[in-house]
């Protein structure tokens, strides 16, 4: 990522580092969710346009976490809604792509705070 509205962080949910990208202002925000096999940076040519409007951040999920890919998403699932709660955002619209697109439906069903 090379922009320079975008800054670097990361945060330890349960023993397990999170890192992510956040940028931009407005609510609420925007949280990318990548696929499996993937990492933030795969959301690097939409944060620009998205950051502009609202807040947005791009997370990288743990590239080992669980091995069956149904537990994955459930366990990522919980990742996210603690990150969510250590950013102290109180709802988010969630986007995501491939496994992260699962992870985020699994958020709004189950955790109920995604718009």
């Amino acid at each position: 990522m090379d922009d320079t509205h975008i800054e670097n962080a990361s945060a330890i949910l349960n023993g397990v580092r999170i890192d992510y990208y956040v940028g931009g202002a407005g609510l609420p925000p925007i949280i990318l969710v990548h696929g499996l096999n993937s990492h933030a940076g795969s959301w690097r040519k939409n944060i620009p346009s998205l950051e502009r409007v609202r807040q947005t951040f791009a997370v990288t999920m743990p590239v080992k976490s669980h091995p069956s890919v149904k537990l994955k998403a459930a366990w990522e699932a919980r990742l996210l809604d603690g990150l969510i709660t250590h950013l102290g955002v109180p709802s988010a619209t969630i986007v995501g792509h491939s496994l992260g697109g699962w992870v985020a439906m699994l958020y709004a069903a189950q955790l109920r705070r995604a718009r």
